[in-house]
């Protein structure tokens, strides 16, 4: 039997990198680690997480890590995630199986920069997602992070209102919370 490059890879190179995400290990190295994680996640895609379910359940541990730097790296990686591959995973039945709740989970973090990752992606998104997910988690946290206090947050959803009220309006719903 002829190896495949995900099986070559998933065999020899994802061992390396695999453990560097642990609690076990200092941040810098989970950083680290988190990165590698990432690129090599992006670059086998759905395909990819369908052979080899480990790398996909390894993002999604990321994701619910208890440091807000870590999990940062779960919402940047969908961001660039479904930016890069938007088609493929779209369409993938995964998106609203896996990926919408990791992400309206992401909306609702403590964390205000992680919040705002989150919104960015979800609204870039949301003629994807069901009315009762916009209407409750979706437009709940676009109103909480209206009131955050750091400006940066600020800047990004003054920048952002504009594409939320576009977006809202295709499902009747901007003018809803007046």
């Amino acid at each position: 039997m002829v190896e495949t490059e995900l099986q070559f890879a998933v065999k020899t190179v994802f061992p390396l990198f695999m453990d560097m995400p642990s609690l076990k290990n200092p941040l810098p190295k989970r950083k680290k680690g988190n990165r590698l994680l990432m690129s090599f996640a992006k670059q086998i895609g759905e395909a990819g997480f369908d052979r080899e379910p480990a790398v996909l359940k390894l993002v999604l541990a990321i994701c619910h890590d208890n440091n807000y730097k870590i999990r940062m790296d779960g919402a940047l990686f969908f961001k660039d995630y479904l930016q890069e591959s938007s088609e493929k995973v779209l369409g993938h039945p995964r998106f609203k199986q896996v990926y919408v709740g990791e992400l309206l989970e992401f909306l609702q973090d403590e964390e205000a920069y992680i919040r705002i990752e989150a919104l960015e992606v979800v609204t870039n998104h949301l003629e994807h997602l069901e009315r009762p997910d916009i209407e409750g988690d979706y437009i709940n946290e676009v109103l909480r992070t209206l009131t955050a206090d750091a400006e940066d947050i600020q800047m990004r959803i003054a920048e952002l209102l504009g594409q939320i009220v576009h977006k809202l309006a295709a499902f009747d719903l901007h003018l809803k919370h007046r």
